[in-house]
């Protein structure tokens, strides 16, 4: 399901939307998130890969492992790219997972790899 957010113009969309399958397949897909480090990666204040900005556009990822919920954000991670942030290897890996989301599930907005 995706989550449409706020931001478009009138009315204010807040609802979910069922989406298609991936482009390639749910195996596939699976196997480019989780070698991007779905998964894996650390919430941005962990790792101080957090820039600070007051608006924006940000990732918000919940997973549900064998019972374990666990969550994690960035918020606008293209800005902590280097030279500002030299050690936020995280937040580009986070740039990736939604380029993949964007592209299988044709969702414009998620892929910041070309911003700023």
């Amino acid at each position: 399901m995706y989550l449409q957010g706020i931001a478009e113009a009138p009315p204010l969309p807040n609802s979910l939307t069922p989406l298609s399958s991936p482009k390639s397949g749910w195996n596939k897909v699976w196997q480019k998130l989780t070698d991007a480090g779905i998964l894996t990666l650390p919430d941005a204040q962990e790792v101080n890969c957090n820039p600070k900005v007051v608006d924006g556009i940000g990732y918000v990822v919940e997973s549900n492992i064998n019972m374990t919920y666990r969550t994690y954000m960035y918020g606008n991670p293209w800005y902590a790219k280097p030279p500002e942030y030299k050690r936020c290897d995280e937040a580009r890996r986070m740039i990736l997972i939604g380029k993949i989301i964007g592209e299988e599930f044709g969702l414009e907005g998620f892929d910041l790899s070309d911003t700023r």
